[in-house]
């Protein structure tokens, strides 16, 4: 069983951070459960696993506020890298 995590942080001067000041702040973190696929008949599949993390919320960020996102980096070469698959994105509303 694999344990993938994703968070989110936000870095903001209304933190009391300056530009020397890089300490970011958790706004949104998720843990979920992967399980081992199946043995494939086709060798490229096998042993691979996947599972989807979908986080949201709504955030009101101000100007000069920045966002990253942080993941074990152990699991970077189980990825899936397809189009499509693997993205982060941010909508203003």
């Amino acid at each position: 069983m694999v344990h993938l995590s994703h968070t989110v942080q936000r870095w903001s001067r209304s933190y009391g951070n300056d530009d020397n000041k890089k300490e970011y702040q958790t706004i949104l973190h998720s843990v979920r459960t992967a399980c081992q696929k199946m043995a494939s008949s086709n060798p490229e599949e096998e042993g691979n696993w996947f599972t989807t993390i979908y986080m949201g919320a709504v955030f009101n960020l101000n100007r000069g506020d920045h966002l990253k996102t942080v993941m074990d980096e152990r699991l970077l070469p189980h990825l899936d890298e397809d189009e499509g698959k693997t993205f982060f994105g941010v909508f203003a509303l």
